[in-house]
């Protein structure tokens, strides 16, 4: 199975859980989901812990001139006139030092060691092609 397709298999499970489930239940496919797109990520080699800074940094700048963000009807906020988009290119490009950790079953794993944070402490392996 692909990064993507475990992605698509937690979307679903969230949505459904969202439409049909208590909110217990919603959260945890929530994180299910989240966890597999951190796990995206590393496959790729990418820091998501400093694209989603990235990210809420350019968000904030959707504020306007008070400092206020500006609504659309149905709620979501709209750029302002300071709004600057995330620069995510060197991320995009970078790879990520990779440690080859302990081998478990017949999948190897790598131990990303430079995630900060949530990733780090909770993605830390990877799955790899098996070892030849």
């Amino acid at each position: 199975m692909t990064q993507k397709s475990l992605i698509d298999e937690e979307w679903s499970e969230f949505h459904e859980a969202f439409h049909h489930e208590p909110l217990d239940h919603v959260l945890k496919e929530l994180a299910d989901l989240v966890y597999v797109c951190y796990q995206y990520a590393a496959h790729e080699g990418w820091d998501l812990d400093e694209a989603m800074n990235r990210l809420h940094e350019s968000n904030l700048s959707k504020l306007d001139e008070n400092g206020d963000p500006i609504f659309r009807a149905d709620g979501k906020v709209l750029k302002g006139p300071n709004y600057k988009p995330p620069y995510l290119g060197d991320l995009a490009l970078a790879s990520i030092r990779c440690i080859t950790a302990k081998s478990s079953g017949s999948l190897r794993f790598k131990q990303i060691d430079s995630l900060p944070r949530f990733s780090q402490a909770k993605i830390a392996l990877c799955p790899l092609a098996p070892a030849s």
